[in-house]
C-alpha cells in the first residue's frame, strides 16, 4: 500500500490492487455432518418418498416360565414386531451469477475483486453443509433454532440463552440469514411465512441476545425461530430430535406405547457436567439397550469443562507445563467436539445405530442439460444444487443425552 505522499505526487495513476484470494471470516467447519452423516448404501436406497424397516419391540416371554415334569405347556405367541418409517427430506441451494462479473473474472482471477461462478458454486456447498451440521446438531427436524425470550412489536427481538430446550441464542445465525418466526404450536407464521432477513446481531454475555431483522414482526414470549421462510418439519432429524424421543410419535412409532423404542436421557438440572453423569448415560444406555455408547460428542463449552475436571489428575504424568491434552477420553470413550452442539448438552453415540439414508448425494441439478440456466430477462445465469435423504436411527435406545448442563457466560451467544 502506498504513502500518502506518494498518492499525492502520482494523483490518479495509482490504481487498486487485490489481494490473491479471498479470506474467510466465516467458521465452515462442519465436524458431526462428515462424521455421521455419510451416505449408507447397504441401508438405504431409494427410490421412493420413504423408508421402512423392521423393529422387534417384544419378544415370546408369555410362553417360557419354569415347569415342573407334568405341567401343561404355555400358550403360544410369538415375536412382537413393529415397522420403523422414515419420510424423505432435502436441502436445496441457488446461486445467481452475472455475465458481467464471470467476465470480469475470467482469466484474470487473482486480480478479481468480485466472486466468479466457481467461487459461489464452492462456497454454496459449504453453505448447505455447515447448515445441516447445524440441523444435526441441535435440531429436531423442525428446523428450530432459537426461541424468543420476550415478546414484542419491533424489528429488534431477543433471543433466549440458557440451558433449556432451543435456547440457543444467536448461537446458528449470521448477518444475511433468513429466518421465520412460529407461536410455540409451529403452526402460525409471524410473518406470514414471508421470512425476514438479519441484519445485525448483539451477542449474548449471560443475558438474551438481540437480533435486528429486516422488518418489524409482532412476537410472543417462547416464539420459535426457525431458518428460511415457511420451511417447518422439512430438516434433518439430528441428535437433538432422537434423544428427545420419549412418549411421541418417532420413526412412525408411540414411544409411550413402545418404551424400549426411546433414548436415553438425563437431565442435568443446571448442575456442571462431571464424569459421575458421563458414567450414568454409559451405564443407561448399556442397560436399556445391551450396547455401549462408542464416544461422547459434545460442544466448546462442556468439552473444556471436561478437560478442566481432568487437570489436577495430570499435573504429577509428565512434565508438560501446558496442562493440555491431544484428544480427551472418558474411560475408553473418547470425547470428540463440535462447535455447532449446544452449549448444554453432551451426546452419547453408538456409531452403529445412526445411518443417513441418502437418497440422492449433494449435487448441482443438470437434469435439462445444464447446470448454469439463464434467467429471464437478465444477463446472468442461475443454478441450484439438492441433497435428499434422512437421519435414520435404528436403535434409538443406544444413544443418549446429557442435557440441562450449565455453562460459563464466555460461551453464551
Amino acid at each position: 500500500m502506498a504513502d500518502q505522499g506518494t498518492i499525492g505526487r502520482i494523483g490518479g495513476i495509482l490504481k487498486n490492487t487485490y489481494g490473491p484470494k479471498i479470506t474467510e471470516q466465516q467458521n465452515l467447519i462442519a465436524f458431526t455432518r462428515n462424521r455421521y452423516g455419510k451416505a449408507d448404501n447397504d441401508f438405504y436406497r431409494g427410490p421412493g418418498d420413504h423408508f421402512e424397516w423392521p423393529a422387534r419391540v417384544g419378544g415370546n416371554r408369555a410362553s417360557v416360565a419354569a415347569a415342573a415334569s407334568d405341567d401343561p405347556l404355555l400358550t403360544p405367541s410369538r415375536q412382537k414386531e413393529v415397522k420403523f418409517s422414515s419420510n424423505d427430506r432435502s436441502y436445496t441451494g441457488n446461486i445467481k451469477v452475472f455475465v458481467g462479473d464471470m467476465q470480469a473474472a475470467t482469466g484474470n482471477n487473482a486480480a478479481s475483486f468480485i466472486s466468479h461462478k466457481a467461487d459461489e458454486m464452492t462456497q454454496l456447498v459449504k453453505d448447505i453443509t455447515k447448515v445441516i451440521n447445524i440441523d444435526l446438531c441441535a435440531g429436531d427436524g423442525s428446523g428450530t433454532i432459537g426461541t424468543i425470550a420476550a415478546g414484542a412489536t419491533s424489528a429488534t427481538q431477543t433471543l433466549a440463552v440458557g440451558t433449556g430446550a432451543f435456547q440457543y441464542g444467536s448461537q446458528y445465525l449470521q448477518n444475511g440469514d433468513v429466518i421465520d418466526i412460529y407461536d410455540a404450536t409451529l403452526t402460525t407464521s409471524r410473518t406470514s411465512g414471508a421470512g425476514l432477513s438479519v441484519s445485525s446481531i448483539t451477542r449474548s454475555t449471560g443475558g438474551p441476545a438481540s437480533i435486528v431483522l429486516s422488518g418489524s414482526v409482532t412476537t410472543t414470549t417462547g416464539d420459535i425461530v426457525t431458518r428460511g421462510p415457511g420451511r417447518v418439519n422439512k430438516a434433518y432429524t439430528g441428535f437433538w430430535g432422537a434423544t428427545h424421543n420419549q412418549g411421541i410419535t418417532f420413526q412412525g412409532q408411540s414411544t409411550g406405547t413402545f418404551p424400549q423404542l426411546s433414548s436415553n436421557r438425563i437431565p442435568a438440572g443446571g448442575q456442571s457436567l462431571t464424569e459421575s453423569l458421563l458414567r450414568q448415560l454409559q451405564t443407561v444406555v448399556t442397560r436399556a439397550s445391551g450396547e455401549e455408547i462408542d464416544e461422547y460428542l459434545a460442544g466448546f463449552a462442556q468439552y473444556d469443562e471436561y478437560e478442566s475436571l481432568g487437570f489436577a489428575q495430570k499435573r504429577f504424568t509428565e512434565a508438560k507445563l501446558d496442562k493440555g491434552y491431544t484428544t480427551l477420553a472418558f474411560g475408553d470413550k473418547m470425547i470428540v467436539k463440535d462447535v455447532d452442539m449446544p452449549n448444554s448438552a453432551v451426546y452419547g453415540i453408538n456409531k452403529a445405530s445412526v445411518k443417513f439414508g441418502e437418497v440422492s448425494a449433494l449435487g448441482w441439478q443438470d437434469d435439462d442439460g445444464s447446470i448454469l440456466k439463464q434467467v429471464p430477462g437478465f444477463a446472468a445465469y442461475s443454478a441450484y444444487m439438492i441433497e435428499r435423504g434422512q437421519m435414520i436411527y435404528t436403535n434409538p435406545n443406544r444413544i443418549g443425552v446429557i442435557d440441562g448442563l450449565s455453562f460459563g457466560s464466555v460461551y453464551a451467544q
